[in-house]
């Protein structure tokens, strides 16, 4: 299995995770209300919007090979994590059981992961 910046497992404590994902929730009501990426994106990463925004950019200029979401896809990504988080947190033996069934994972991450994801996924 291999994984892209698995958002709904940055974080070991489910409930911290959940507070995360909800800085993400509170962006994407703001890209959907405004479709403003770089103002929802703010709201989270606060520091991080420059790169952020490069990347936005970057997709922008890729419109052409069909890679750009736009605003509104990336808000309905963002709601797709954090439902996803929402459900490992009502039911976390279930998460569990993923992660169990997990053999071998090979994790792709950047340079500006948070620290715990590494941690998290390293055992």
């Amino acid at each position: 299995m291999a994984l892209l910046e698995p958002a709904s497992l940055d974080r070991e404590d489910l409930s911290t995770l959940m507070d995360v994902r909800q800085k993400y929730r509170h962006a994407s009501k703001l890209i959907h209300d405004t479709g403003d990426v770089e103002l929802g994106v703010g709201v989270v990463y606060g520091w991080r919007v420059t790169q952020i925004v490069v990347s936005i950019q970057w997709q922008k200029q890729q419109h052409n090979l069909g890679l750009l979401i736009g605003p509104f896809g990336f808000a309905y990504a963002l709601d797709a994590v954090t439902d996803h988080v929402e459900v490992m947190v009502n039911e976390p033996e279930l998460r569990r059981a993923i992660i169990d069934a997990s053999e071998q994972v090979f994790l792709f991450s950047g340079e500006l992961s948070h620290e715990a994801l590494k941690q998290h996924m390293s055992y």
